[in-house]
């Protein structure tokens, strides 16, 4: 006579999951709190205590259905500007004004992604729209989605205007906008370690300044005393994380920027 195996027969065990949140607890399929919408499969296997080469395996599905906040997302357009030749952050948070129901997003319960860029200079780094030093003038559009985290199906986009303005016809060196000092680092992107050079008017001192995304610094060259010019620095970057950073050259009044990006 054939009867349902029980845990006192058989040894049960967990071959694989398609999500750590599905899991086997003792002879039950648990789905932890704030698992995705979606459809998981779970592999186990049985064996009899008795004969335990005696074994069979088995898959359960597993369909996990959120009802989500039942609020609406809504995704809302920004703007930035930027100066051609320096690029840099257009717009710092595209979810500072984007809304769930009455209140402002929270980025832990989205999904952030981008849709498409009129410029490969332009792109989605975390919630900031980041233009390429190379950028030439014009405008230029990106468009991003957001999905609520419970809820994937519920979803908004929202576009990005980026004005790249020109730098010409502007004395450079009262605007640092329209001159750069031919401040560069190689290699770019780096590991470990770049080299930073940039070309003076007449000696001086220079302040370098390296700056995440979000305006932090994590490194500094402070009061360098520099020769008319190429000069050259070099930054060690064992301790920093990778990720995109903003180099900031400061010479007397004026400042020129390039961004950088180290890798590991």
């Amino acid at each position: 006579i054939c009867s349902a195996p029980t845990l006192s027969l058989v040894n049960l065990t967990m071959l694989s999951t398609t999500s750590p949140k599905v899991k086997l607890s003792g002879a039950d399929v648990i789905v932890d709190p704030g698992t995705l919408t979606g459809v998981y499969s779970l592999v186990y296997q049985i064996c009899d205590k008795l004969n335990p080469d005696h074994c069979s395996t088995a898959s359960v599905s597993v369909a996990v259905l959120n009802p989500g906040s039942g609020l609406s997302l809504e995704a809302i357009d920004d703007a930035g500007k930027v100066v051609a030749g320096i690029g840099g952050v257009a717009v710092k948070n595209v979810l500072e004004n984007d809304k769930l129901g009455p209140s402002f997003v929270d980025s832990t319960k989205v999904i952030l992604s981008m849709v498409s860029s009129s410029s490969q200079q332009i792109s989605l780094h975390g919630t900031s729209v980041l233009v390429g030093a190379s950028i030439v003038a014009g405008t230029y559009t990106l468009v991003y989605q957001i999905c609520e985290l419970l809820n994937p199906t519920n979803c908004d986009q929202a576009s990005v205007t980026i004005t790249v303005e020109s730098s010409s016809g502007v004395d450079s060196f009262t605007n640092p906008a329209a001159f750069n000092y031919n401040l560069t680092n190689y290699p770019n992107p780096f590991a470990y370690g770049t080299t930073i050079a940039f070309d003076l008017p007449k000696p001086g001192k220079v302040i370098l300044k390296i700056v995440d995304i979000t305006g932090r610094e994590v490194a500094s060259f402070d009061q360098l005393d520099c020769n008319q010019g190429k000069n050259f620095v070099r930054w060690e970057t064992l301790k920093t994380q990778k990720g995109i950073y903003f180099l900031r050259m400061y010479f007397n009044d004026d400042q020129a920027v390039r961004m950088i990006s180290i890798i590991y």
